[in-house]
């Protein structure tokens, strides 16, 4: 009888370990953080500037700035992350100021963004316009969730809209055009909700097969501490 008892609790400890590990793994892959790209431009005056006319020096932005790019290099099958770009401002960079009339004087400036990515649910689909305004940043924000494994290539379009305050044509510089590449897994077919789930079952049900043992471990260090 000893020796039934005990091999039943070694069966039931071994179970234990077995369901402990398994759902860890479980559950590491499916919380553990996305590993993120990031890239950092430089984005002089003489980038920012409108195309010279018969009328005189062009105008443009006297300000340099910092371009920031972040993606997520893998995301896991129908999860979702973040893309962001940020045009701030360089402080060490320093102004054109009087180099170059002022744009901000005679426009409205705005900063003009898109990301192409095919396959990839993308969200806003269509391009992003925000206000430019001295010494403020600018940031735009895209949802990316792939659907399927893989490896997603895009784009990521930065623009400057010139819109003039007296009227005219409406004028865009480019600034910007950075390829990106983001892969897609799951954990052997299978999406990350269910393997979460999964792993917390897991750990429910390892709590529950190895009470016993850690009941008996407090006990014995309760004891000894006592003594």
């Amino acid at each position: 009888m000893m020796a039934v008892s005990h091999f039943r609790i070694n069966i039931r400890f071994v179970l234990a370990v077995v369901f402990t590990l398994a759902s860890l793994t479980l559950l590491g892959w499916g919380l553990w953080p996305y590993g993120r790209s990031v890239r950092t431009q430089t984005i002089r005056p003489s980038d920012m500037q409108l195309p010279a006319s018969s009328a005189g020096a062009a105008a443009g932005i006297p300000e340099t700035r910092l371009l920031k790019l972040e993606y997520p290099t893998t995301i896991r099958v129908k999860d979702a992350d973040v893309v962001r770009l940020t045009l701030d401002v360089d402080e060490q960079g320093g102004l054109a100021a009087g180099v170059i009339p002022n744009a901000y004087d005679d426009y409205t400036v705005l900063a003009e963004a898109r990301l192409d990515m095919t396959g990839m649910g993308v969200l806003p689909l269509e391009a992003v316009s925000e206000p430019m305004q001295p010494g403020k940043s600018v940031v735009f924000l895209w949802n990316v969730r792939p659907a399927a494994e893989g490896d997603y290539p895009g784009t990521v379009w930065l623009f400057l809209h010139f819109v003039p305050k007296k009227g005219g044509a409406d004028m865009r510089v480019p600034l910007s055009a950075q390829g990106i590449e983001i892969g897609s897994n799951s954990f052997f077919g299978m999406v990350p909700g269910p393997v979460r789930w999964l792993g917390v079952v897991g750990i429910f049900i390892s709590a529950l097969l190895g009470l016993p043992y850690v009941a008996k471990v407090l006990g014995w260090l309760f004891t000894h501490l006592k003594r």
